[in-house]
């Protein structure tokens, strides 16, 4: 997705399942550009939020999710560039 501006937070994977059919590790693999402004990619469990990337680049990020609340969230102030993210299992 490209971003113009963009200030908020925008949900973009996530839910409360709390069984997996294929269990639940799952892998983030993401690619980041910030044209300028601010931009922060986490997963927030629950109410813990383990940052993934706040600059420009790519990867992978693996994590296990829990009973309750699990998103992959961007945050971002006055942020123009471009996120691609997979979720995998």
């Amino acid at each position: 997705a490209d971003y113009e501006r963009f200030t908020g937070e925008e949900y973009i994977f996530g839910g409360t399942v709390l069984k997996r059919r294929n269990g639940n590790d799952l892998r983030a693999v993401y690619s980041l550009s910030v044209q300028s402004g601010t931009a922060a990619l986490y997963w927030l469990d629950g109410e813990e939020e383990h940052l993934i990337a706040d600059a420009s680049g790519s990867g992978r990020y693996e994590f296990t999710i829990h009973a309750g609340g699990n998103f992959i969230v961007l945050k971002g102030e006055d942020f123009t560039g471009g996120l691609s993210l997979t979720v995998e299992e």
